[in-house]
């Protein structure tokens, strides 16, 4: 369930995420989701650290997904996020977008989401922009207890 003060949290969390360099492993894409669905669903232990550190390579962590045989989209679906159709993308909630190796992922905040490149720091990216990007496919959008 989700703490009653998690907006702010999540804004919060947010702006102290902001710029800060990208890292394989500790300051990616995939542990911005995993972090976000920890602040949204009160998780403790949270999900993160169980992730964090355990991969420093895109090939690396996509040997990682393989190895504890599942994916992103896979690991937040069984920790109860729930699919939300295009247009009903809300604050908190987690875009993935598949790249052909793995599942990109994006806060949402709106009109603007929170995520992380190899090639940037930690930045706002347009929503619109992440939710056409669909070279592989489709992208999902889920949403957090």
């Amino acid at each position: 369930m989700r703490p009653t003060d998690w907006s702010v949290r999540l804004v919060e969390w947010a702006e102290h995420r902001l710029g800060q360099p990208f890292a394989w492993g500790q300051v990616d894409c995939v542990m911005l989701a995993l972090e976000a669905y920890d602040l949204l669903a009160a998780a403790d232990p949270g999900v993160a650290e169980a992730w964090r550190g355990r991969y420093d390579s895109e090939l690396s962590g996509a040997q990682l997904a393989r190895d504890e045989n599942t994916d992103l989209r896979g690991l937040l679906a069984g920790l109860g996020c729930v699919p939300v159709a295009r247009g009903f993308q809300q604050r908190g909630d987690l875009i993935l977008a598949w790249n052909g190796l793995y599942w990109c992922a994006h806060v949402c905040f709106g009109v603007q989401s929170l995520s992380a490149r190899p090639e940037s720091a930690v930045a706002w990216f347009d929503t619109a922009a992440v939710l056409a990007a669909d070279e592989h496919g489709e992208p999902v959008i889920l949403r957090a207890p």
